[in-house]
């Protein structure tokens, strides 16, 4: 499971790095649309992109061990 965890957390460190990227790319435009679309996961939007990020990490994590408990 440390693996899946990890595995998150390095997805979600290349996809911050990306957006960072693309917010040089295309400017104001690229963070008009930021501003109005989750992070990673759909209907996830924070004012904060940090708090957003921890989020998409703390929903998929907590899922995967909610499934391992009810279906063991």
């Amino acid at each position: 499971h440390e693996s899946f965890e990890d595995e998150e957390v390095a997805y979600v460190g290349i996809a911050w790095i990306e957006e960072r990227h693309l917010s040089k790319l295309f400017g104001p435009s690229w963070e008009e649309y930021r501003n109005q679309v989750g992070f990673l996961i759909p209907n996830v939007h924070f004012k904060s992109r940090l708090l957003e990020a921890i989020v998409c990490l703390i929903i998929p994590i907590a899922i995967l061990y909610t499934s391992l408990f009810l279906f063991p």
